[in-house]
């Protein structure tokens, strides 16, 4: 990555993008030299606020969340962001769109890096400082939770971290994570997509994680996720199975339909912490599991 040229924090987004969406229609795609379809024909409207994405090993989650970070350009149809000037409930028709590619985005994998440079390059990515920088770092420590413990460091946001690679001190896993994080707040793009965000995070860094969403949802928000435990009550999920979207809609919505979601909760399918507890299981028990034991060859009723 070059940092010899600073590149400054777009400013704070509009309230208004409440009125905006992101527009997959017939998107399709298939990897070079291989004759499986990746994604096949998904069309999707996602609005401001969080979405989950779901599904098993090789559903297409991976694609997705690089078709939409402009990593990979579609085969077949088009991804564009529509924002609509009449309101959130004025129709997408008549909405200014945006190819996808051409709107800023802050993008978060599972897998952060652990970059050796001090806190305030890690947030912000590049070496020189802007004017008044320090305001907004400070804010997007805070809300990715990190405030207190960058604020207990040697040298506060010019603290060098990464013990690995010489750094005065080093972070934990989770705390790597939430520094990501803060990157990607600090950014303050409309669009965010994180590809499995709580993965290496323990419950409270998970409860954070999701109230930090709830803050942001002024901001279309995507993430994937094995773990359906977690996903907050009333957020909108998207079932992929097989490159296609086979349903959506809520937690308890997809139960109740006892379809791929249902067959994939209860199956046991997610890497999850296995306490359900929240979702009115027994305590102790974790998806496909009863008191009794494991449910084997639960059927994916359609």
């Amino acid at each position: 990555m070059d940092f010899a040229s600073p590149v400054y924090p777009t400013p704070p987004s509009d309230p208004s993008l409440d009125a905006a969406a992101l527009l997959l229609q017939g998107v399709s795609y298939h990897y070079p030299h291989s004759q499986k379809v990746a994604l096949d024909d998904v069309s999707y409207t996602f609005r401001t606020g969080t979405t989950a994405v779901v599904g098993p090993n090789g559903a297409g989650k991976s694609t997705l969340v690089k078709l939409v970070t402009g990593l990979l350009a579609p085969t077949a149809g088009a991804i564009t962001f529509v924002h609509r000037s009449g309101g959130r409930h004025a129709p997408l028709t008549d909405g200014a769109r945006v190819p996808a590619d051409k709107l800023p985005k802050a993008v978060l994998f599972q897998e952060p890096s652990h970059l050796y440079l001090t806190v305030r390059q890690n947030v912000t990515m590049r070496y020189e400082r802007a004017p008044d920088e320090d305001a907004l770092i400070h804010h997007a420590l805070e809300l990715a939770g990190l405030g207190k413990v960058v604020a207990e460091l040697p040298d506060g946001l010019d603290t060098l971290i990464g013990a690995g690679f010489g750094g005065r001190v080093d972070l934990s896993g989770g705390q790597w994570q939430r520094l990501a994080l803060a990157r990607l707040i600090y950014q303050d793009a409309p669009i965010m997509i994180l590809d499995e965000p709580v993965a290496s995070l323990d419950p409270e860094g998970e409860r954070a994680v999701f109230e930090l969403f709830a803050k942001l949802q002024h901001r279309i928000i995507i993430f994937t996720t094995h773990r359906y435990d977690s996903i907050p009550p009333e957020t909108p999920i998207v079932v992929l199975v097989d490159g296609r979207i086979s349903e959506a809609g809520t937690h308890e919505e997809l139960l109740r339909r006892e379809r791929d979601y249902w067959s994939l909760y209860m199956s046991g399918s997610s890497i999850s912490r296995g306490l359900l507890g929240r979702r009115g299981q027994p305590d102790g028990a974790r998806p496909g599991t009863t008191n009794h034991g494991p449910t084997r060859g639960v059927p994916c009723r359609r």
